[in-house]
């Protein structure tokens, strides 16, 4: 049998846009179709990898802030303060010994930092003690030639007039001979002046070293080597000035070991040679000091420890008038009124 009119086909219905559904509902139909364009447009955006202006401002925002971070001046790390035995003298003894600040925190304080510089002089010392010793001695020139081993032009001519004339030379040469052998006097005269002046030069110069010496070395132990210029303190005694000679003598030796070690380095000032010349000849005695600090600083920290407790003193029991540390302290437990009123009630409770 067929079938007639439409009922027999398939409807197929295409699905309302945007502005038809908003006709539907009474809405504003273009105001509609332009939020789906907005919509549109923006999921075109996200689809082709452009960020939404919201997120875009919130990134330049934070690579803004992350910019002047970076661009701001990081604070330095703080230096750890230097220990309190690196004074301004100790850096001056170590530059002398081609050290710098950074190189003496390896020492753990001032005494480990003089028994290194000491055992550095010493070997320094040593060392050229033993190339003095291998270099051969060159031998003197005699009397009347100087050190190539030439007799010395002044030495050469025998000025004597008579001579001359005895000899036939004519009296032109003989008073010639007369003139420089005046020259000769007065040049040995104006010699004799000069070594004088040089003398009385290197007497000063002494001087100055001996005060310069002096000074320093007032500076250091009193108990050693006293005061020599304080006019109001006490004389030096004999093992002072022995002292003070056997210091001089060190400072001397070390200088001369310092300048053959670098000869076109200037020699340490003269505190700086003192210092260095005292840590080698008086080693034993910085020794002792350093043990007697030593036990200075152990026994004031036994003084700064916290006190041991003492056991106090046993309360008296009024009681029995005695002392409860002369009985058991069970005893005295089980004897106290208010253990004893307790009992004596619970007793009569329970009969």
């Amino acid at each position: 049998m067929g079938v007639t009119g439409t009922e027999g086909q398939k409807s197929t219905l295409e699905p309302l846009t945007e502005r038809e559904t908003a006709i539907l509902k009474g809405e504003e139909p273009d105001a509609a179709g332009q939020a789906g364009q907005g919509e549109a447009a923006s999921s075109v955006e996200v689809a082709a990898g452009q960020k939404p202006v919201g997120e875009a401002k919130e990134r330049a925002t934070a690579e803004g802030g992350t910019e002047a971070a970076a661009a701001s001046p990081q604070p330095e790390p703080e230096k750890s303060a230097a220990p309190e035995w690196i004074t301004d003298d100790v850096l001056t003894l170590a530059a002398s010994y081609g050290m710098s600040a950074e190189d003496l925190a390896d020492f753990q304080d001032a005494s480990e930092f003089t028994r290194a510089g000491r055992l550095f002089d010493r070997a320094l010392t040593s060392r050229h003690k033993v190339a003095e010793a291998q270099e051969p001695v060159a031998p003197k020139p005699p009397a009347g030639k100087d050190e190539t081993g030439k007799i010395s032009p002044a030495e050469k001519v025998e000025l004597d007039p008579e001579k001359w004339a005895a000899d036939g030379y004519d009296e032109n040469t003989v008073t010639l001979v007369k003139y420089a052998k005046g020259l000769r006097g007065d040049l040995d005269a104006v010699r004799a002046q000069a070594e004088q002046f040089m003398a009385f030069q290197q007497k000063l110069e002494q001087q100055r070293l001996y005060d310069a010496f002096d000074q320093v070395v007032d500076g250091l132990d009193p108990k050693l080597y006293g005061r020599f210029l304080d006019p109001t303190g006490p004389k030096l005694t004999q093992a002072q000035s022995d002292n003070r000679v056997k210091l001089w003598k060190q400072a001397g030796e070390l200088q001369a070991v310092l300048k053959a070690a670098s000869p076109d380095k200037e020699n340490p000032p003269m505190p700086v040679l003192v210092q260095r010349a005292h840590q080698m000849a008086f080693a034993e005695e910085l020794r002792k000091q350093d043990r007697e600090r030593l036990r200075e600083q152990i026994a004031a920290q036994a003084q700064r420890r916290r006190p041991v407790p003492v056991r106090p003193k046993p309360v008296a029991d009024g009681r029995k008038g005695k002392d409860q540390s002369d009985e058991d302290p069970a005893k005295v437990i089980a004897n106290h009124p208010e253990v004893v009123k307790f009992w004596e009630q619970a007793v009569g409770t329970s009969a």
